[in-house]
């Protein structure tokens, strides 16, 4: 099985990344930049608790993501079931760690499970972009408020 393990730093707490995941306003306002419009964010965000994320593409085509969130720990991690229509890859696992930082949090993700490698490089590609667009939205948040 393959896996994506990757980390990114934010200049902000873990309350406040935390905080971006927790809603579906919050999700939708920075995950899927590669979409051409906000994506269709639905989630309830406890433990067992489903979520549903409809993309769509500048090319036409849309995708669903859906899963089951797993484990929730406040301001620490979250874990959820992964599975998107893209691709034909079975159900995977993603894990979302928020540690503190003397100035700000450590993004580690990693996305389990994975059978074929064009499947974990797409992924990698969309996290990459669904992480800088998290940390652009947060820093943009941050400076809004001083």
């Amino acid at each position: 099985m393959l896996m994506i393990d990757m980390s990114v730093f934010i200049e902000r707490s873990p309350e406040d990344v935390f905080a971006a995941w927790s809603t579906a306003d919050a999700l939708a306002s920075w995950f899927a930049p590669m979409a051409d419009q906000v994506p269709d964010v639905t989630m309830e965000f406890v433990a067992g608790g489903r979520y549903s994320i409809v993309m769509r593409l500048p090319d036409g085509s849309v995708h669903t993501t859906v899963g089951v969130f797993q484990e929730i720990v406040a301001n620490e991690k979250i874990t959820m079931t992964w599975r998107c229509d893209a691709f034909a890859d079975p159900e995977s696992l993603v894990e979302v760690h928020f540690e503190r930082n003397a100035s700000g949090t450590n993004i580690r993700l990693l996305h389990k499970d994975f059978d074929a490698s064009d499947t974990c490089d797409a992924h990698r590609g969309g996290w990459d972009a669904c992480l800088a667009q998290l940390a652009k939205t947060l820093t943009a948040e941050q400076g809004q408020s001083k």
